[in-house]
């Protein structure tokens, strides 16, 4: 399955896709890249706990199946 999130920032251009079977990795990896990408785009947005990090990324991340053709 492919995971995918979107940075919710106006004109930010920001997206991260993780390929696994494994729901909780992806969405450790998807918090661990956009807090980064936060950190390093967004310098003035304020900071947010993990837990927050958690309930925007599960709010707003899209499952995806993948299908071979």
């Amino acid at each position: 399955m492919q995971y995918s999130l979107t940075c919710p920032a106006q004109e930010c251009n920001f997206s991260v896709k993780v390929n696994t079977q494994n729901s909780e990795w992806a969405l450790e990896k998807i918090i661990e890249l956009s807090s980064f990408h936060n950190k390093q785009s967004h310098p003035d947005l304020p900071r947010i706990t993990h837990e927050q990090i958690k309930n925007i990324v599960l709010s707003r991340a899209q499952e995806e199946m993948e299908y071979d053709q």
